[in-house]
């Protein structure tokens, strides 16, 4: 939060980090935009870096093999996280993403009606 604030040029202060939303938002914002520039516009690899950090993240794409290159699949690596509080993060935030898309665009959602013999 330090290097984010320095880099925008604001004063760091670590009390406001819980208690001012607005200055959270403020840097919070900065730290993805700087995550999806870091991994080249995914959404999955910054999300995952920016709840675990950049440099976990690049262990594991060394390790788990990176995506990005069309050998892996996403889901498959994002399965593939090893802190559950990470792929459990990576997971919820991507499902909203689809969700919130379709209600923004004005889909709304679809309902499946109930089974026969089920009200």
């Amino acid at each position: 939060a330090r290097d984010v604030a320095t880099k925008l040029g604001v004063p760091f202060l670590q009390d406001k980090l819980t208690r001012d939303p607005a200055y959270n938002v403020q840097l919070g914002t900065q730290y993805l935009a700087d995550m999806l520039q870091r991994f080249g516009g995914s959404y999955e690899l910054a999300l995952a870096a920016y709840n675990a950090g950049p440099n976990r993240v690049s262990r594991w794409l060394d390790g788990i093999g990176d995506p990005r290159n069309g050998k892996l699949d996403m889901v498959d690596w994002i399965e593939s996280i090893p802190f559950r509080e990470t792929r459990n993060y990576v997971q919820r935030i991507i499902e909203a993403v689809v969700v919130y898309r379709e209600r923004l665009a004005g889909n709304g959602f679809r309902t499946v009606p109930p089974a026969a013999g089920r009200s």
